[in-house]
């Protein structure tokens, strides 16, 4: 077996084989410096395997490999339904691998199996064949401007596009990234996060068999500093997309500069969570307990200030305290009734105990937790689920991003106090507010500054429903429509008519537009009928197009016939016949009334055009203009029996 594969048997008996080069061009390679990152298993430290790790030569390949796919005609020009069909059977590959790819989630992260397989591996397939729905669906606009101008306006992608990814849900972040980006045809590198780089190389056996061209999909290892920097600067980039810390965030941002990519990022949070008086208290502690301790606090929306009103504070406390003690169980990630996993490395181990510390030295009150969690063996980044009250404003803790199963707890007064303080942080990534009191709840929730609240849950986001912040939470939107907006130019196009356009000279202008709107790749099948241009599988917009364009060869109606010439005397000499057309001359718009009788056709409600073969012959009999001809055939090719 080649170094570039290896075969492994996980913690719970899955064997599979695992990649270990880079996926660059649909081929897994070694990286030219032949350095290696070693993935470590947080559960109990000990190593799993060896990757290569990418440097700037090796971002250079698959940039260029990304750049090569993207001009390829076998994906510009790809039909959007094959583009759709491709998404889809991803979708399908990824959910046959499901068993394997959470076992791989949970061996490198230190996640629940549970959480791995039902949450992260159903959002990936959901997430991928959201934006494959969308893949065919892809239309622009037309302006109406004036009768002497057309405009219309046009999405286009973007180009190559760096996405680097961060390690707490590695796979269903890659999938937000990918599905927008591919369904809009664009070409991508992707870089995985160091700590958690081998879910991500295994998918690339996914992208290979699905059959995409090569260079569509490129995954690259390694560390930030090294081939993230190189992606982030690359001048063959078009675009980056990030989700990380804020910090790396800022730095990403400087590096695109270099060429104004466009950017996306998603960055940190310190979410506020507010529970007034009038809430109902069980479901307020369930998903306060949700939205901080899940996936061992490792999200970026984790809700890890919450805001009790006075009168129901100890009460609160008391029952979320209960509540984490009972439902938090720390353990083998492997193991069923598993709440929470090893934090996912070292380093982000010591810390969450860092802040623990920071907590008790600054005189905050230690309800629950607190420490390391000891796992059989005594081996692993486990912490136990920890609890901070009577935490003042201006504490490390309140304030920073701690991202781990860390919370604080404050009382509030008031509404206005509750709002105030809901504010006072440089984030604004998500936020919670639990009322029973629905004009408050949307009060509340219109005067809090975040790209998303929650009224009665927390953290519950949705594919369909745009996700991102404000401040220094990120900048851009995922998911969603808004998650195709971020991977799309629109393009405006304008044309004015001159004022001694012929019938031939809109005929050939039409022509031009026309393959231009084919180029769009909307599915032309079409009926043409009376007075109406409809696409059965098309936009309502290449519909508006089209009835511009057929619009242009609405021409006066000719002048009615001279009166007959009186009767010719015996005597008077007989009228010579006019010479035909010398050969290759041109004909005159005059002599090419087909062009008319179109227009007139389309317009005339008893007329409709009856067959193909109907159009055919007449286009052989009556075409005299090669212009004519070629957009008389393509609307030929467009008729259907009505």
């Amino acid at each position: 077996m080649s170094d570039l594969f290896v075969e492994l048997t996980a913690p719970n008996g899955r064997k599979y084989q695992q990649p270990r080069g880079l996926f660059i061009n649909n081929e897994f390679v070694k990286s030219k410096s032949g350095e290696t990152i070693t993935s470590i298993n947080p559960s109990d430290e000990s190593e799993i395997v060896s990757v290569y790790a990418a440097g700037p030569e090796d971002v250079d390949d698959a940039v260029a490999a990304a750049r090569k796919a993207f001009k390829n005609p076998d994906w510009r020009d790809m039909d959007t339904n094959a583009r759709a069909d491709l998404l889809y059977k991803f979708a399908q590959l990824i959910e046959e691998h499901k068993e394997t790819l959470a076992t791989i989630e949970t061996w490198d992260n230190g996640k629940p199996y549970s959480v791995s397989l039902n949450d992260d591996l159903g959002e990936v397939v959901g997430t991928i064949k959201y934006y494959a729905g969308y893949a065919n669906k892809i239309h622009g606009t037309v302006i109406d401007t004036s009768p002497a101008k057309l405009a219309y306006i046009v999405r286009e992608p973007l180009g190559v596009c760096g996405q680097i990814i961060p390690w707490n849900f590695p796979l269903a972040m890659a999938a937000w990234k990918l599905g927008p980006a591919l369904c809009t045809g664009n070409t991508v590198v992707l870089k995985a996060a160091e700590q958690t780089p081998l879910s991500i190389l295994y998918l690339g056996n996914l992208v290979k068999e699905a059959g995409f061209p090569p260079g569509v999909i490129n995954f690259i290892n390694g560390e930030g500093r090294k081939a993230g920097a190189a992606l982030a600067q690359h001048l063959d980039v078009d675009k980056i997309a990030f989700t990380g810390s804020t910090a790396t965030g800022k730095e990403i941002m400087k590096m695109a500069a270099i060429n104004m990519k466009n950017i996306t990022l998603e960055t940190g949070g310190k979410s506020p969570l507010v529970v007034f008086d009038d809430a109902d208290l069980d479901q307020a502690v369930k998903w306060s307990h949700i939205g901080i301790m899940y996936n061992q606090g490792q999200v970026c929306t984790a809700t890890s200030r919450i805001l009790v009103q006075e009168g129901i504070y100890d009460k609160f406390v008391e029952a979320f305290k209960q509540h984490v003690k009972t439902t938090s169980v720390v353990g083998d990630p492997f193991k069923d009734d598993t709440f929470q996993g090893p934090q996912v490395t070292k380093t982000q181990f010591d810390r969450v105990l860092s802040y623990i510390e920071s907590g008790k030295s600054e005189g905050a009150t230690l309800v629950a937790g607190g420490e390391a969690h000891k796992n059989v063996g005594g081996k692993g980044f486990f912490v136990s689920p920890t609890i901070f009250t009577n935490v003042k404003d201006n504490m490390k803790i309140y304030r920073e991003e701690v991202f781990g199963p860390f919370v604080v707890i404050s009382s509030f007064k008031e509404e206005e106090e509750a709002i105030e303080r809901a504010n006072d942080t440089t984030y604004g990534l998500g936020a919670a507010v639990f009322t029973e009191n629905i004009t408050k709840a949307h009060r509340v929730a219109r005067r809090i500054e975040a790209g998303m609240v929650w009224i009665n849950s927390s953290n519950d986001s949705d594919i369909r429903i745009p996700f991102g912040g404000v401040k220094q939470s990120g900048i851009g939107r995922e998911l969603g429509e808004a998650g195709l907006e971020a991977y799309t130019n629109k393009k405006g196009t304008s044309y004015r008519w001159t004022s001694n356009m012929s019938a031939l000279g809109a005929t050939a202008w039409a022509v031009d537009v026309l393959k231009k709107v084919e180029k769009l790749q909307v599915n032309m099948n079409a009926n043409v009928g009376v007075k109406h241009l409809s696409l059965s599988h098309g936009s309502p917009d290449t519909c508006e197009v089209l009835q511009r364009l057929i619009s242009s060869l609405r021409l006066p109606p000719p002048p009615p016939p001279p009166p007959p010439p009186p009767p010719r005397r015996p005597d008077a000499p007989t009228q010579a016949a006019q010479p035909p057309p010398a050969p290759g001359e041109p004909a005159q718009a005059a002599r090419s009334p087909h062009a008319i009788e179109l227009a007139r056709t389309l317009e005339d409600d008893r007329s409709p055009v009856a067959s193909p073969s109907l159009a055919r012959q007449s286009l052989r009999q009556r075409t005299t203009a090669p212009t004519e001809a070629r957009f008389l055939a393509f609307l030929a090719r467009l008729y259907r029996p009505p």
